[in-house]
């Protein structure tokens, strides 16, 4: 705080501050603030089930809150660099994205794409992967966040092709973003939703559109159309897609790559379009920006 009075960070400093201070001015005990969260059984079968999705060990995923449940919250607490007290907080429930929970910036940078200097998020970061992301990006907004164990960024960057997208990951020692889950892509989505120079909207006679960031989807040279030979760069298996419906469509030859998208028939407002799905396009297409992955 003494360094950064302004800023997102500074929001989440706050809170954390609030978190750790009673009514009297006293310190509150993490049981006491686990307490306050006046948590649901519903919302405690929700953090059970992320945990044992992460890899811990939490016995029974029904809601109480046992021995084994409180040595995976402290495991969780301490890979996240916190205190290992066994209780849920704020911060916790906002890194587990549990449902009823105002997010806070500790789960995602920003709600729009902003310049990071490198310098200053080694004040504030202890993961190395996002100080990387910011020297390799620097001078790009940016927007990042943490899922699954994994770094996304989303990068705001004006006409940008699928090949420039996929050469500033490189540059980064990363990867265009691979999406397996509905939760992941959600996650993904939400990191640039709010910023509307993310997209690329028109109305191109027929349509009203609207284009998000590429990520790392591609079709093999000469594949079956307009389904067939789609892979992630990571060689990861396609077991999950989110294509819009009757899509990849091959609208123009060589559309090989993907990005989010999303349209409605003549000529619309997509102010509130959620814009969630893909489609794919080609060589010609160009994008406000892509999502990079860090692992």
């Amino acid at each position: 705080m003494a360094k950064h009075q302004s800023g997102s960070f500074s929001d989440s400093a706050r809170a954390a501050l609030r978190l750790l201070e009673g009514g009297g001015g006293g310190l509150v005990s993490p049981q006491e603030a686990e307490s306050r969260m006046k948590l649901t059984q519903s919302q405690r079968k929700e953090i059970q089930l992320t945990l044992s999705d992460l890899g811990y060990d939490i016995g029974a995923a029904d809601g109480n809150f046992g021995q084994k449940t409180r040595r995976a919250i402290s495991r969780y607490q301490k890979a996240l660099g916190l205190t290992e007290t066994g209780y849920v907080n704020s911060i916790v429930a906002n890194r587990l994205e549990l449902v009823g929970v105002t997010r806070t910036d500790s789960a995602v940078s920003a709600d729009e794409a902003r310049l990071f200097d490198p310098e200053d998020l080694k004040g504030l970061e202890t993961d190395e992967r996002t100080i990387r992301a910011a020297q390799c990006l620097r001078g790009k907004e940016i927007i990042y966040g943490e899922f699954g164990g994994r770094l996304y960024v989303a990068v705001y960057d004006r006409h940008s092709s699928w090949q420039t997208a996929k050469s500033a990951a490189q540059r980064c020692e990363a990867h265009l973003a691979s999406i397996s889950s509905k939760a992941e892509n959600d996650f993904i989505y939400g990191l640039f939703e709010t910023d509307d120079r993310m997209f690329e909207t028109g109305f191109d006679g027929s349509v009203s559109y609207k284009m998000g960031p590429w990520i790392g989807l591609e079709q093999d040279p000469g594949a079956r159309e307009p389904r067939g030979g789609w892979r992630w760069l990571t060689g990861e298996p396609m077991n999950y897609n989110n294509w819009l419906p009757n899509h990849p469509n091959e609208h123009k030859q060589g559309d090989d790559f993907a990005m989010f998208y999303a349209h409605l028939d003549g000529n619309r407002d997509t102010a509130d379009l959620k814009a969630s799905t893909w489609d794919d396009m080609g060589p010609q297409n160009s994008s406000h920006g892509y999502i990079i992955e860090f692992r």
